[in-house]
C-alpha cells in the first residue's frame, strides 16, 4: 500500500505481511503426516534395496519374504520400528498442537496437566498405543502365513492384540462409568456444598432479619420513649407553671377575696405538688403511668384555677383599651408589665396601682418645665389652686416641678402656699401634690410603652380575646393615666386586679409568661 507524503513529496511504501492461505492452514497437518509416511516408505525402499536386496538377491523384499526366515524377521522388525517412530512423531506433533491450543489456559488448570502422560488429555497415550498395536499386529496376523510365522508366535501376537484391545475398550467403558460416577459424586458434593452454603446464608439472613427486627423494635421503642418524654416534659412544665400561679393566688386571695377561690382549689394544689415531687425524683425513663398522673394532676389543677374568675372580676376595674374587650384589656396591661425592664416595671406598678410616690421613679433630667406645665393644667386641685396668672409665670412650672420631686414636698408646699387660702386644708394640698406627681410619673412612663411592645403582647393574646385592631401607645397610656383609685368598678374588682398585678410580679421572678398561662385556663 502506497501513500503520498504531501509535506516532503517522498513516496512512502508500507508492506503488510500476509499469513498463509486458509486452505493451506487446513491442509498443513495432513500434508505433514503424509510427508512423514513418504519418508518412512523411502527409508523402507532404501532398506529393501541396499540391505534386503543385497542379501536376498534380485528379488528384493518380496524375495526376502519368500526366502530366509531371518531376513523376513528383520524386515518385520524394521517395519515395526518405523511405525513406532512415526507414531512417536505424531505424539510429539499432537503435544505441540495441544500446548499451542491451551496457551491461554488459567495457571491453576495448567498446573493440573503435570500429572498426565505427555501433558495430553486423559487417555490420549493409551489410544495411540492401542492404535500402534492394531496397526502393526493385525497385518502380521493377516499375513502370518505369508511371513511363515510359527503358530505359537501368531498366537502370542493374537493374544497381545486381543488383550490390548480388550483392556483399552474395557478401560474406556470403566473410565466412562467411573467418570460418570465421579461426576455424580462431584455434583452431589457440589449440591451438598451449595445446600450448606444456602443454609448458612439462610441462617445469616435470619440473623440479619432478627437483628433488623430487633433494631426496628428498639427504634420504635426509642421513638415512643422520646415522644413520651416530650409529652412528659410538656405536661410537667404546665403543671409546674400552674402550681406556681395557684400557690401565689391562693396565698393572695385567701385573706382578701376568698370568694374568688373555687372549691377544691387547695386540694388540687396539694395533689399537684405531691405529683411534682414524685415526677421530679425520676432519674430514668418515664412510663405511661407517670405521664398519666402528671397530665391528670395538671388537668385537675387547671379545672380548679381561680384565674378565670379573677380575670372576669378584674375586667370591671379598668377602662377599655382600644377595641379590646374588658378581659383582653386586662391581659394587655398584665402582658406589658411582665415584659418591661426592671425600672420600667416599677413605674408600671406605680401607675396601674396608684402606688405611693417614689422619687427614684422620676428622673429629674427627663422632665422639663414645659412638661410640668402640661401636667399642671391636667391636675384638678393644682389647676384650681393656682390661678391662670400664677401658672403663666415663666418660672412657676419649673419651681413647682422641683418642689414636687423632693421628699419633703408636702411640707414645702404647705409652708409656701398653705396660708393664703389656696387650699381648703393641708390634706387637700397633699392630695393635689399626689395628683401632680401621678401626672409627672405618667409623663415619664409614657416613653416606656411603644408599638413593638404592644404588638408582642397582642400576638400572645388568646384568639378568642383578640381585638379587631391593635391598640396604640396613647390608648394604653390613657388607661394607665386613669389611675386605679379613680377607675370605675367596685372594691372587689379593684382587689382582683391588684391580685393579678402582684401575681405578674411573682411570675416575672419565676420567668413564667402569664399570657399563655391564662390562655390555658380560659374557656
Amino acid at each position: 500500500m502506497a501513500d503520498e507524503n504531501t509535506s516532503t513529496g517522498e513516496l512512502a511504501v508500507v508492506t503488510v505481511a500476509a499469513g498463509p492461505p486458509v486452505w493451506w492452514q487446513a491442509l498443513a497437518g495432513p500434508a505433514r503426516l503424509l510427508a512423514y509416511g513418504l519418508v518412512v516408505l523411502l527409508l523402507l525402499g532404501l532398506l529393501n534395496h541396499f540391505v534386503l536386496g543385497g542379501m536376498g538377491g534380485a528379488g528384493g523384499i518380496g524375495a526376502a519374504l519368500g526366502g530366509s526366515g531371518g531376513l523376513r524377521t528383520f524386515a518385520v522388525a524394521a517395519l515395526i520400528f518405523g511405525v513406532g517412530l512415526a507414531f512417536a512423531a505424531y505424539l510429539w506433533w499432537l503435544s505441540a498442537r495441544y500446548f499451542s491450543a491451551i496457551r491461554d489456559m488459567p495457571a491453576d488448570k495448567l498446573a493440573a496437566l503435570k500429572d498426565l502422560p505427555m501433558a495430553l488429555p486423559e487417555g490420549t497415550v493409551r489410544a495411540v498405543i492401542a492404535l500402534i498395536v492394531g496397526v502393526v499386529g493385525l497385518p502380521i496376523l493377516v499375513f502370518s502365513r505369508a511371513l511363515d510365522l510359527n503358530e505359537s508366535i501368531a498366537g502370542y501376537i493374537n493374544g497381545i492384540v486381543t488383550g490390548v484391545f480388550a483392556y483399552y475398550f474395557g478401560t474406556r467403558s470403566a473410565t466412562a462409568d467411573a467418570q460418570t460416577a465421579r461426576a455424580s459424586v462431584k455434583l452431589a458434593d457440589a449440591a451438598r456444598s451449595e445446600a450448606d452454603q444456602l443454609r448458612a446464608q439462610a441462617g445469616a439472613l435470619g440473623q440479619v432479619v432478627a437483628q433488623a427486627t430487633s433494631a426496628a423494635d428498639q427504634a420504635t421503642a426509642d421513638k415512643e420513649a422520646l415522644a413520651r418524654g416530650g409529652r412528659f416534659a410538656l405536661e410537667l412544665d404546665r403543671l409546674q407553671r400552674h402550681a406556681k400561679a395557684a400557690s401565689s393566688l391562693i396565698g393572695l386571695l385567701d385573706g382578701t377575696l376568698p370568694g374568688l377561690l373555687p372549691a377544691g382549689a387547695r386540694d388540687a394544689l396539694d395533689k399537684a405538688n405531691s405529683v411534682l415531687g414524685a415526677a421530679q425524683a425520676i432519674s430514668g425513663g418515664v412510663d405511661e403511668n407517670t405521664l398519666h398522673e402528671v397530665a391528670a394532676a395538671a388537668r385537675e389543677l387547671l379545672g380548679k384555677s381561680p384565674l378565670p374568675g379573677l380575670i372576669e372580676k378584674a375586667a370591671g376595674a379598668l377602662p377599655l383599651v382600644g377595641t379590646l374587650g374588658p378581659a383582653a384589656g386586662v391581659l394587655m396591661v398584665l402582658g406589658l408589665g411582665w415584659q418591661l425592664g426592671s425600672e420600667q416595671y416599677q413605674r408600671w406598678v406605680a401607675r396601674v396601682l396608684d402606688a405611693p410616690y417614689n422619687p427614684q421613679l422620676i428622673d429629674p433630667g427627663y422632665l422639663t418645665a414645659a412638661s410640668a406645665g402640661l401636667c399642671l393644667e391636667r391636675a384638678p386641685i393644682f389647676a384650681r389652686a393656682f390661678a391662670e396668672e400664677i401658672r403663666s409665670q415663666p418660672q412657676f412650672a419649673g419651681e413647682l416641678l422641683d418642689l414636687a420631686l423632693r421628699e419633703d414636698a408636702s411640707d414645702r408646699l404647705w409652708q409656701r402656699w398653705g396660708g393664703d387660702g389656696r387650699f381648703a386644708s393641708r390634706g387637700e394640698a397633699t392630695d393635689g401634690l399626689m395628683e401632680f406627681r401621678g401626672l409627672l410619673l405618667g409623663e415619664r412612663g409614657r416613653a416606656d410603652i411603644d408599638t413593638s411592645q404592644i404588638g408582642s403582647v397582642a400576638a400572645r393574646l388568646p384568639a378568642s380575646l383578640a381585638g379587631a385592631a391593635q391598640p396604640t401607645p396613647d390608648e394604653v397610656n390613657a388607661v394607665f393615666d386613669a389611675r386605679l383609685g379613680n377607675a370605675p368598678g367596685s372594691a372587689e374588682q379593684r382587689g382582683a386586679f391588684e391580685a393579678l398585678v402582684l401575681l405578674t410580679g411573682e411570675l416575672r421572678a419565676a420567668r413564667i409568661d402569664p399570657l399563655p398561662l391564662i390562655g390555658e385556663v380560659l374557656p
